[in-house]
């Protein structure tokens, strides 16, 4: 059993109309008499051209046709109303008073009739067929507006599929953008998090989390507010809801805690960031906004940071330009080496201070290809030999 449509209730479906078509007016008359009981609109014809009319834009359930008609007789409207392509299926019942022959009827069947009336007929028998070519017609059409109903379904289903297939696609290229945004935020030494439009934090790097010696969950949590220093909270929050509202850059210096309960000096600088059409975005509040802290400043920055002092005794690195000739008289190699004996890369002078005396330590890879060269010696310089003639 076919449903009918969404809407419609059943046996109302489709307004089942019924064409009966005799050039007798008495006839018509008595048609109607015979299929009004059954509650379905009549249509009258007189003619076989009026007929015609009736079928070119009106869909019927049945049509009774008289075959012994002036002009055109039943079984050429028969053919005519086949010939359309919207009337073709339409079922046809024959009644005849005369033409009521094994030709006749055969004749009828070849024209397309579903039946063959002779007149007199049974009242009873004539509603019957009537009301099952009804059926038959409702039973099509709700076939027919079911289609067109499953065919609507699947047009939305094919959009639906679409908009989510597309809504997947933009939600994967967000992931991979927030991905590579989280990747560069976790790469560079600042610390970085982002921010719902009440200023609520929604992330933070890893550079946060080790100021701050906690979990991401725990600041997250906790809020930026909370390790701001009550001095400088009024200032920042009238700034972030200015930035919030106009769309401009935040940029506001404030103390936050450290893990140590120290407090570092931080210059904050946020972006909002704006849907295309002007509106604020960023999950289900209005805008989002990213913040990025400098490194803390301190009292002395470090361009300012003082050198190390030298202590007494301490050694010192000389240049081995100041030391080249010195080293070359002073190579117990000199005169054998087939290279100038210079200093090579592995060479390290040191001057001892406060001993009295200036000592050389080389180490010269020139010299240690040559048999009977020490690879390492140590030579005193001119300076302290003529001391220790002196002595002598």
């Amino acid at each position: 059993m076919v449903e009918p449509a969404p809407g419609v209730e059943r046996g109302h479906a489709t307004a089942a109309s019924i064409l009966i078509v005799d050039d007798h007016e008495a006839n018509l008359l008595a048609l109607e008499a015979v299929l009004e009981p059954l509650g379905h609109p009549l249509t009258r014809a007189s003619s076989g051209e009026e007929a015609l009319r009736c079928v070119l834009d009106r869909d019927f359930a049945v049509i009774l046709l008289d075959v012994m008609m002036p002009g055109l007789d039943g079984f050429q409207t028969a053919e005519l109303i086949r010939d359309r392509e919207r009337s073709r299926g339409t079922p046809i019942i024959f009644l005849s008073a005369l033409s009521n022959t094994a030709t006749d009827i055969a004749q009828g069947y070849a024209h397309g009739a579903v039946d063959y009336l002779t007149k007199p007929f049974d009242p009873y028998i004539l509603r019957s067929k009537v009301d099952v070519f009804v059926e038959l017609y409702r039973t099509r059409e709700a076939i027919r507006q079911q289609a067109t109903v499953l065919h609507e379904r699947e047009r939305e289903r094919d959009e639906l599929q679409h908009t989510l297939t597309q809504a997947r696609h933009h939600r994967e290229k967000a992931e991979a953008a927030a991905a590579a945004y989280r990747f560069v935020a976790e790469s560079i030494p600042q610390q970085v998090w982002t921010a719902t439009p009440e200023g609520t934090l929604d992330y933070v790097n890893s550079v946060v989390q080790r100021y701050f010696a906690q979990p991401p969950e725990a600041i997250l949590r906790a809020g930026w507010l909370a390790a701001m220093h009550e001095a400088d909270r009024a200032t920042s929050e009238q700034r972030w809801k200015t930035s919030v509202e106009t769309g401009v850059d935040y940029d506001v210096e404030f103390r936050l805690r450290r893990h140590d309960g120290m407090f570092r000096w931080h210059l904050a600088r946020a972006v909002p960031e704006r849907s295309v059409d002007g509106g604020s975005s960023g999950g289900s509040a209005p805008t989002r906004t990213s913040r990025t802290a400098r490194r803390p400043r301190r009292s002395s920055y470090v361009a300012s940071i003082s050198p190390r002092s030298r202590r007494a005794g301490s050694r010192t690195p000389r240049s081995a330009s100041t030391s080249g000739s010195r080293w070359r008289r002073r190579c117990p190699s000199a005169t054998r080496c087939s290279t100038a004996p210079r200093p090579s890369s592995g060479t390290s002078m040191w001057r001892s201070r406060g001993s009295g005396r200036s000592t050389t330590t080389h180490r010269c890879s020139s010299c240690a290809r040559v048999p009977g060269c020490t690879p390492t010696s140590t030579v005193r310089t001119a300076a302290s030999r003529s001391a220790s003639s002196r002595s002598a």
